[in-house]
């Protein structure tokens, strides 16, 4: 089409041009000129200008000289038709709008630009993909001055008094850098936007927050805010997505150019930490040390510094500030780390450059090098934390390597512990050999409140230690040590790893009036079968208030048939056919392979038919007949159940469905029956509550696949293994 030239009139508009202002104009809703058409144009409606017009045009007669055929492009809603011209030097575009707006009066005008502004407004609330073209061809900056001054002036005046200045000017900025960020994001992209119509949208946009601002004015509660906030930022998002598709970006690109909109957006949301009042500013603060704590006692309740590593010494260096250190609650050391954690041996790292560089300076100079062990200066730090850990209650000392080169630094360590906390200790743990235990209980602590006690004894590495001395440390100075706790004593345990003699052990041991936790586990054949009538004795004097026992007395290997285990056999009978475990809860044992074992056994089930919540029946696989013996006598009160089976096949599962009260299952399978799959996914075992699972399957957690089966034939189970959902982790496989 052939440029036309618009008459300049009294009622035409001079806008400068936009270059990149390239909409299809022709596809456009419009109007001719009045000098170009003879016809009667429909009311335009408002297009962008100052001198905008609501009232019906009064168009001029039709020119004698226009061309005769030419008519207007009329559409519903149609805007007035704009052209392009050059006006001393500068392209301009001219708008008509057949009234002289410079003749009317001020109100009008206001009332104008208002309904402008109120549009805008109404589709900023409610957009619609349709609208953002009209919104970006009819922009103007009077509705984003006022909005934007409003955010500014709300949060500036609920900020202190100090901050305001700042937080009104950096709404301003952060809006004015925000619409050329944006525009320019949006040409790169491809789109179609001038500087004015992206700092039209992005003026508009802030108006949730605006509102989010004004109800945070009346409105001091956190918890009605935060979602004030957050809502208003997604609304705001949520409208230049649709403003911005009349730019003309490719769908795929919208979330990509108004990505700067979310950074400006979480800008003002971070202002908006100004609406807080200094009290309820306190009040977050005081949150946010709430779950600082949490955080803090759920690290560092639980210590372990056994072996020497770089996550060793950083603990140790962290455990130096006081407010870290009270927090320790159970500490796990073993002073002289000897088990260092290093990739290399102490050959190898002598060789490396630094070292050798060093070894030639000192030869050189004929001077001695300094041997500074890294376990010792290790000993010297934790010694210089200790005193700082004053709340520690659990207290377990790893000495199996401690020998000849334990020398005061051990000394140094026990003293320090226990001026630093053996008053408020309430559980003792010793792991190591008989000499080690002497050198503890020798440097005489005192712990008040101590009700548990655990020793886990081993064979001492160092030759110069004989067994006999072993025998006498236990007997002179352990078990008068057990005894001094006698009248607070809940709980003792004693794990026995070497050949060491008990029999006599167990005879001196006292009677303990609050005993409720026994645990002892040893090979019976090389502590016990020479006289287990001391064991036999303790367990009768506190059967009846034992709740807990555990007896893990295999003799030799699991799998292996000896006669090692006929004698263990015999005893687990005449011992637990004569005592009366009225109270008992928790019951973990070793039966042995021969008859008597599994009558010992069947008697306790038999006793406890009424208390017994937890069954452990170690190192021994049983077979159908076997299990289902133990399930006709198991308390219907149980809840976990651990057993090593033979065979697993849906036969053992419908035993095991009898357990109607039964939370958790542990099961150490021999092999697996070929047709367990289809069979286990015929039944439903609707009225078992079975909510955990674990198999085992030659050491190894039973297949997915095969889990996955089980898992349909139980409708209650949540989790597998004691983690994660039962589902997921059978799919996971699949």
């Amino acid at each position: 089409m052939d440029s036309v030239t618009t008459p300049l009139t009294a009622s035409s508009q001079f806008i400068q041009a936009d270059d990149d202002d390239e909409f299809d104009e022709d596809n456009m809703p419009g109007f001719s000129h009045p000098a170009m058409s003879g016809q009667s144009p429909r009311t335009p409606t408002v297009d962008k200008g100052k001198t905008r017009s609501r009232e019906p045009e009064q168009l001029a007669p039709p020119s004698n000289g226009g061309p005769a055929g030419l008519s207007g492009n009329i559409g519903s809603g149609g805007a007035p038709r704009s052209a392009r011209q050059s006006v001393g030097g500068i392209q301009v575009e001219t708008r008509y709008t057949g009234v002289d707006t410079l003749d009317e009066p001020v109100s009008t005008t206001i009332m104008r630009d208002l309904l402008s502004i109120y549009s805008k407004l109404v589709q900023v609330l409610y957009p619609r993909k349709s609208s953002g073209r009209e919104v970006l061809k009819d922009w103007d900056l009077w509705g984003p001055f006022i909005l934007c001054l409003l955010l500014g002036i709300m949060l500036s005046i609920n900020a202190p008094s100090t901050q305001s200045l700042n937080v009104f000017t950096s709404v301003i900025v952060i809006c004015s850098l925000g619409a050329l960020t944006i525009t320019v994001q949006a040409k790169l992209l491809g789109g179609r936007v001038s500087f004015f119509q992206g700092l039209c949208v992005i003026g508009y946009c802030i108006a949730p927050l605006d509102i989010a601002a004004f109800i945070s004015c009346f409105v001091r509660r956190i918890y009605i805010r935060a979602p004030v906030a957050l809502l208003a930022w997604a609304w705001c998002i949520w409208a230049a997505v649709n403003f911005l598709d009349g730019t003309r970006i490719e769908p795929q690109r919208i979330l990509l150019a108004v990505y700067p909109l979310l950074s400006k957006s979480a800008l003002g949301l971070w202002h908006c930490k100004e609406w807080f009042y200094p009290s309820l500013r306190k009040d977050l603060l005081e949150v946010n040390k709430f779950f600082y704590e949490i955080s803090m006692d759920l690290r560092y309740r639980q210590v372990q510094l056994q072996t020497l590593s770089p996550t060793t010494l950083k603990i140790i260096s962290r455990l130096s500030d006081p407010h870290v250190g009270k927090r320790v609650r159970h500490l796990t050391v073993s002073p002289d780390f000897r088990h260092y954690d290093y990739s290399t041996p102490a050959q190898e790292r002598r060789t490396t450059i630094r070292n050798r560089i060093s070894s030639a300076l000192h030869f050189s100079f004929r001077i001695p090098e300094p041997v500074v062990r890294p376990e010792h200066e290790a000993t010297k730090a934790l010694i210089d934390v200790l005193p700082g850990l004053t709340d520690v209650s659990s207290f377990t000392i790893d000495s199996h390597s401690w020998g000849p080169h334990s020398g005061p630094d051990i000394n140094r360590f026990l003293q320090t512990s226990w001026s630093a906390f053996s008053s408020n200790l309430t559980k003792l743990s010793l792991r190591g050999h008989a000499a080690s235990f002497h050198t503890i209980i020798y440097s005489r602590p005192d712990f008040p409140l101590l009700r548990e006690l655990f020793f886990e004894l081993v064979v001492n590495p160092h030759p110069d230690d004989s067994q006999v001395g072993g025998a006498e440390i236990l007997l002179g100075d352990v078990v008068p040590f057990i005894n001094s706790f006698a009248p607070r004593l809940e709980a003792l345990t004693m794990w026995c790893w070497g050949a060491y003699d008990l029999s006599e052990f167990f005879k001196r041991l006292g009677e303990f009036p609050l005993l409720s936790v026994f645990n002892f586990q040893a090979a019976f054949s090389r502590t016990l079968e020479t006289d287990p009538s001391g064991l036999t004795s303790f367990i009768e004097k506190h059967c009846s208030r034992l709740e807990h026992i555990v007896l893990r007395l295999k003799p030799v290997p699991i799998g292996l048939n000896s006669a090692a285990d006929e004698p263990l056999g015999r005893w687990m009978k005449q011992c637990f056919t004569s005592v009366q475990l009225s109270r008992l809860r928790e019951l973990q044992m070793y039966p042995s392979i021969y008859a008597d074992g599994m009558d010992a056994l069947i008697s306790c089930l038999q006793q406890t038919s009424d208390t017994l919540t937890n069954l452990v029946v170690r190192d021994l696989y049983l077979d159908h007949v076997q299990v289902e013996g133990i399930v006709n006598l198991i308390s219907p009160n149980l809840r976990y159940l651990r057993l090593n089976v033979r065979t697993m096949n849906v036969e053992l599962f419908d035993v095991l469905s009898r357990l109607t009260s039964l939370e958790s299952l542990s099961l150490y399978i021999g092999t697996v029956t070929p047709t367990f799959s289809i069979d286990i996914e015929s039944r439903r075992y609707k009225d078992w509550k079975l909510e955990n699972i674990a198999v085992w399957h030659s050491g190894y957690q039973l297949e997915k696949r095969l889990m996955y089966s089980i898992s349909t034939a139980l409708p209650f189970i949540e989790t597998y293994w004691g983690r994660g959902s039962a589902l997921e982790i059978a799919e996971a496989e699949l």
